[in-house]
């Protein structure tokens, strides 16, 4: 992949012309010693150090020397003999002659010292004066790499290394290397790139000259393309599903599809700033660990490479179930009481939540008289609140219970009690749910407003059956039509003494619909044999009463609720 973009690389010799002078610096006058015969003078009058650059953009990276730091040297060319200028002296009696002046500093070696040169011939006659200005400029060439910063971000590692045959020099991008002229050098650029390819790339430079700069461009042609449409029914409540990138999404570059879409990297952002990438499960990209409500950029990536477009989607809310903790619960007497046998009678309401409550109380509103007691094997709420909980003070116990079909007559023994309903009774089961009941139709309307979609559904539980029966625990999500869009598996459960929580995942039939209902149902079973059921003993000594109930399976319901993730 990176290699081919560096391939397509555009190299560019640039020639850095260091001719004009923008600083001087000279050496003090001394002032001139009487001058004897068969003398002359030097008077060195200016030293220059020239380092003018075109290249604005890498001019700041040349680290030239001030005059000061030059070595100045005279030679007599006739005897070779050499005279090391003294940096505060300007002016030097010397013998009528040929001579040549130079100044120089670093060496001609491949280094990040840059190595100056300059020389002047001048003469010497007898009782004259010889004024000599001097410039020292770069004696060498400048590599200059400059590898795009687009084209790095695609590496986990590289180097770049200018090699003479010789010696190989690691050498920093972006910045100045210089070495001598007139030789040959190859620039290598290797390196490892975000998936994990390894290449190569050489640049050939031959004969280069004096007081030039080589800059080593190379720009890579890199892939485009979109992120294709995101669909606002993807985004849930913690987590987003992605439709992903196929080969028609490409923009440029189509013989890169297969290896740009397997790299891919779909990620959403709700600060611009901090990505979240997705993870690939369940055959479906999902960007997970999201905040409910909250409005998220989508883009895809590839290494640095950004798609040309982005989408904005909005997290679902959380949306939690009233009173899944089960603490609140109100009630209203159908039945005042009539004397020590006949106790007041009660519905039970789950606030948020339906019963069957209304249809086992019905007619108790009724009862008066010795001949038709207010009892409980009579008319009895069957889902009532418990302290039997796993935190806060309340749970819900959902009753299978039996009752008695006819009048009361007189006081009963509790062996009575059972006796009679058993063989002249009707079994209800205990409900508790999320809808409405309607008790002129006997009937139950599931579904409460709600526009979020769930995971699935965890509650509290614990279990007394009787004759094997089975608990009964629904959930289900519908759309704007009450269709239903999900539902969670089968639930059964066994004899339970201690709270178990049970959580059970929601299955969608249809991931493209949008929630608009839901609703939770539990019953305490499903047989109707009053067989095995058992009288459950109240106490006449507490207020208000707790009566005889002649009951089934039990089962109580603490801490329900959706989840999202």
């Amino acid at each position: 992949m990176i290699k081919k973009f560096i391939n397509s690389q555009s190299l560019f010799f640039v020639l850095l012309c260091l001719s004009a002078s923008v600083f001087t610096a000279c050496y003090q006058n001394d002032d001139l010693p009487v001058m004897e015969e068969g003398e002359g003078y030097l008077s060195l009058r200016n030293v220059e150090i020239s380092f003018e650059t075109n290249e604005v953009s890498t001019r700041s990276s040349i680290q030239f020397p001030s005059v000061s730091e030059l070595t100045i040297q005279i030679k007599n060319e006739s005897t070779d003999e050499i005279i090391v200028c003294n940096p505060n002296t300007t002016t030097y009696k010397l013998d009528p002659g040929s001579y040549l002046i130079y100044a120089s500093y670093g060496e001609d070696v491949c280094g990040t010292t840059p190595y100056l040169y300059g020389e002047t011939s001048f003469t010497i006659q007898r009782a004259a004066t010889t004024n000599v200005s001097l410039t020292a400029s770069l004696a060498g060439a400048i590599v200059h790499p400059a590898i795009s910063q687009d084209l790095l971000l695609h590496y986990a590692s590289y180097q770049l290394s200018v090699n003479d045959n010789n010696s190989f020099y690691e050498v920093n991008n972006d910045e100045d290397f210089y070495v001598p002229a007139g030789k040959n050098y190859t620039l290598n650029f290797s390196g490892t790139n975000q998936i994990g390819e390894s290449n190569s790339t050489n640049w050939n430079l031959n004969g280069l000259k004096p007081k030039t700069r080589y800059v080593i461009n190379c720009n890579p042609v890199l892939p485009s393309f979109v992120l294709p449409e995101q669909q606002e029914y993807n985004a849930w409540s913690k987590f987003i599903y992605i439709n992903p990138m196929t080969a028609s999404d490409m923009l440029s570059m189509p013989e890169m599809a297969d290896k740009v879409i397997s790299n891919i990297v779909y990620e959403a952002s709700s600060n611009g700033t901090d990505w979240t990438p997705a993870t690939f499960e369940n055959n479906k990209w999902v960007i997970k660990g999201l905040n409910p409500s909250t409005t998220y950029t989508l883009r895809s990536r590839f290494g640095e490479v950004l798609s040309s477009n982005t989408y904005t989607l909005t997290t679902e809310n959380a949306q939690s179930l009233q009173n899944g903790d089960m603490e609140s619960w109100t009630e209203t007497k159908v039945y005042g009481g009539n004397g020590t046998f006949s106790g007041a009678i009660y519905c039970d309401y789950v606030t948020g939540w339906a019963t069957h409550n209304e249809r086992t109380i019905n007619g108790a509103s009724g009862a008066s008289g010795f001949n038709n007691y207010g009892v409980n094997w009579r008319w009895c709420s069957n889902t009532v609140w418990t302290t039997d909980c796993t935190n806060g003070s309340k749970a819900a116990e959902i009753i299978t219970m039996a009752f008695y079909n006819k009048k009361v007559v007189g006081a009963w023994s509790r062996s009575e009690v059972l006796s009679y309903t058993k063989n002249n009774g009707t079994v209800h089961h205990g409900y508790l749910f999320l809808g409405t009941y309607n008790l002129s139709s006997d009937s139950y309307t599931l579904g409460v407003a709600h526009a979020s979609r769930p995971v699935s559904l965890s509650f509290d539980y614990k279990y007394a059956p009787i004759d094997n029966d089975n608990c009964v625990v629904k959930a289900i999500v519908y759309d704007e039509n009450n269709t239903e869009i999900a539902t969670i598996g089968e639930f059964n459960s066994g004899q339970q003494d201690n709270y178990q929580t049970k959580t059970i995942t929601f299955d969608y039939n249809d991931m493209a619909a949008k929630a608009a209902y839901v609703s939770v149902f539990f019953q305490s079973g499903q047989t109707t044999d009053i067989t095995n059921m058992v009288l459950s003993e109240g106490s006449y000594t507490i207020t208000p009463f707790v009566r005889d109930r002649v009951i089934g399976s039990v089962l109580k319901i603490d801490n329900v609720v959706l989840n999202y993730e």
